[in-house]
């Protein structure tokens, strides 16, 4: 299956799911807060690029007590959060220095994560969003 086409089918599921009548009047989302996350695709310099297919780094987001860090493809992140009715400011964004097999990889999703403005969440998927526009999606971990 070519990038393309995985992608594709990503969106897909997605939007089904998001729109499944089977869903209506139920709430079965994932917690913004106190969950682990981890990318499954992400905007990476205007082409969205599935993160698996990449064979990098975790790629995780996590959201504690005004907090947020994860890890990029080697290195660690850190900053504060703030949200409110969907919107999100991130700020204070920090990050161990070492340089990784995919820099740019990780350059480009640090930029995202300290970026974001909004959110949404359908499931267990977390897009993160710039301006309306769906920048990564994430996956809760069990």
């Amino acid at each position: 299956m070519n990038f393309k086409t995985a992608t594709i089918l990503a969106a897909t599921a997605i939007m089904t799911a998001s729109c499944c009548p089977c869903r209506k009047g139920k709430s079965n989302n994932a917690d913004l807060t106190g969950t682990t996350w981890k990318a499954v695709l992400f905007d990476f310099n205007g082409t969205n690029k599935v993160v698996a297919e990449q064979n990098t780094g975790e790629y995780t987001l996590n959201i504690n007590d005004g907090k947020i860090n994860g890890v990029g493809d080697c290195n660690s992140y850190f900053g504060t959060f703030t949200e409110k009715s969907g919107k999100i400011t991130i700020s204070n964004m920090g990050s161990t220095k070492a340089m990784c097999p995919n820099q740019e990889w990780e350059d480009c999703f640090l930029e995202i994560i300290g970026s974001a403005n909004g959110y949404s969440i359908e499931g267990d998927k977390l897009m993160l969003l710039k301006d309306g526009r769906v920048r990564a999606i994430f996956k809760a971990q069990k």
